[in-house]
């Protein structure tokens, strides 16, 4: 089946699977890239909640290899903002897909993770 063949139901609900995968990147983003190195190897030496040590001991070599854990995530935001833009316009006609597309992503993806 073809792209331009799609039903728009199914068009749409590949934009919200895009929105929300946007949405959990920022969420990623926020999160990984605050714990630092030091901080993660501090919770894995003192930490009295053993879950905390294990949620720690899986962080950290993703941390320790902060720019291309930073690089994957922006790379992946800038990818799903820019496919939902495309499949939205498919739906929308130019301009408004681009202004709804931008809100949304403002909203769902930028504004709601940071809250």
């Amino acid at each position: 089946i073809e792209y331009s063949e799609m039903s728009i139901s199914l068009k749409y609900f590949i934009y919200t699977v895009l929105i929300y995968f946007n949405s959990i990147l920022n969420g990623l983003n926020i999160g990984l890239m605050a714990l630092s190195v030091d901080e993660l190897e501090l919770l894995i030496k003192t930490s009295d909640s053993p879950t905390e040590r294990k949620y720690a001991q899986n962080i950290l070599p993703l941390r320790k290899k902060g720019n291309y854990l930073l690089c994957s995530i922006l790379l992946s935001i800038t990818l799903t903002g820019s496919v939902s833009v495309l499949v939205l316009d498919n739906i929308l006609e130019g301009l408004l897909a681009g202004i709804f597309s931008t809100i949304i992503l403002c909203m769902i993806g930028e504004i709601l993770p940071q809250a």
